[in-house]
């Protein structure tokens, strides 16, 4: 099983159009769980996704299963903390908790645990900012693929 958990965009997105750029990306690749903090109370009809909202990261990791992926951002905001594996040489698990912050709030650095896995998504430049809903796509992407015989 797949879990998705992301912080919503809350200084430059409204969540109710915000769900729909996570939504997308999930319903293409079969994703059907994503959980989101803080609450806003968004409802949003006719959604292909299971939308779970916690007021906070915390409250969220004490719920899901299964093993935890930090997908941490690789821009200048945010120097790696930990090692990363790049995403190229990632072996993802058969089941997963893809865990990712916002573009502004890197959540490794306090929930970390042993155990953990870290994925990082390079790109050429290595000094913008990827939203995490684009990242997204990448990793379920790279997933997919190397799921193929």
């Amino acid at each position: 099983m797949i879990t998705i958990v992301g912080a919503w965009e809350l200084g430059w997105n409204a969540p109710i159009k915000e769900v729909e750029q996570w939504e997308l990306v999930l319903r293409e690749f079969n994703v059907t769980d994503l959980w989101m903090w803080p609450i806003t109370g968004i409802h949003v009809h006719e959604q292909s996704v299971n939308l779970h909202e916690r007021q906070t990261l915390t409250e969220i990791l004490a719920e899901v299963t299964g093993p935890r992926v930090f997908v941490e951002p690789r821009n200048p905001t945010f120097p790696q903390t930990l090692d990363s594996e790049w995403l190229h040489d990632f072996a993802h698990p058969d089941d997963a908790v893809y865990i990712f912050g916002s573009a502004y709030h890197n959540p490794v650095v306090s929930h970390w645990r042993e155990g953990d896995l870290r994925v990082t998504i390079k790109t050429e430049r290595d000094d913008g900012v990827l939203w995490p809903h684009q990242v997204l796509l990448a990793l379920l992407y790279d997933r997919m693929v190397k799921s193929w015989p």
